[in-house]
């Protein structure tokens, strides 16, 4: 945290940081810990928060009370090196009362962003729970993409994949949810006029002679990434469909290869 500070305003990363233990403020302040501190705010507001099924049954909002206050954190103690105390925001949301048999929400953030109101406060627990979406944006992009071991061997090399691979992440989340939200939108808003014939091909199914809907289309291609597709199996996942593309693009390089070479398909 301390390291930003080294850098301009305009370099600077600002972050959110979840505090899971509690934390030991400087001595210039009045309580000697965080939560302390932040229990005696006064209450900002409330906010609605969309929590995904995360192992539940099915996602729930949760309503979570909002405190938020300026504290300074006692540095620790580390052999060989001196980090001086360190003023932040700090935001403590809290859920009251959670549904029956339901944890109850309770986080404390951290970060370099002022924090002074409600409406401050608001932005920080909404990029907070975007979390779970960055999550699977980077399994997709390290276990489906396997950037890490690439032979990329400098930054004018490293850069520009990891670029192009945060490309492709992206498509495989944009096409994971559109296809649970517009299911029945036509499947070429999201892939190419050669993709979906390939993929009925790979099925062994006759081509219809239109594209088909986007949620036919993502449950197929899913099937070839291991999708099991039984009636109680919720909506394919992103690992399902990045698995499954990568076939799909197999079979339109061939495809493609056939035809320049009137191979007869």
């Amino acid at each position: 945290m301390a390291e930003t500070l080294e850098h301009s305003p305009r370099l600077r990363a600002e972050w959110i940081i979840r505090a899971a233990p509690d934390r030991r403020l400087a001595s210039s302040e009045s309580s000697r810990q965080l939560r302390a501190k932040l229990d005696r705010q006064p209450l900002l507001g409330k906010v609605a928060v969309t929590l995904p099924a995360n192992g539940e049954p099915a996602a729930r909002i949760a309503m979570l009370q909002v405190r938020t206050t300026r504290a300074t954190l006692k540095a620790p103690a580390r052999t060989g090196v001196r980090w001086g105390d360190l003023e932040v925001c700090a935001v403590l949301a809290r859920e009251e009362n959670p549904p029956l048999g339901q944890r109850p929400i309770d986080w404390m953030l951290l970060t370099s962003l002022p924090v002074t109101n409600l409406a401050t406060a608001v932005p920080i627990l909404e990029w907070y729970s975007g979390r779970w979406e960055i999550e699977v944006c980077f399994k997709v992009l390290k276990s489906g993409c396997r950037v890490a071991p690439l032979p990329l061997e400098t930054a004018d090399r490293r850069d520009p994949g990891v670029a192009l691979y945060l490309i492709i992440a992206w498509r495989i989340l944009f096409a994971t949810h559109l296809g649970r939200e517009e299911p029945h939108q036509s499947c070429e808003i999201v892939f190419a006029r050669e993709e979906w014939p390939a993929t009925y091909l790979l099925h062994d199914l006759p081509v219809p002679a239109s594209p088909p809907s986007l949620g036919e289309m993502l449950n197929l291609v899913a099937r070839l990434g291991g999708y099991l597709n039984r009636s109680l199996d919720g909506p394919p996942g992103p690992p399902a469909i990045w698995k499954g593309l990568r076939r799909v693009r197999e079979a339109v390089w061939l495809l493609q290869v056939l035809k320049r070479t009137g191979i007869p398909q």
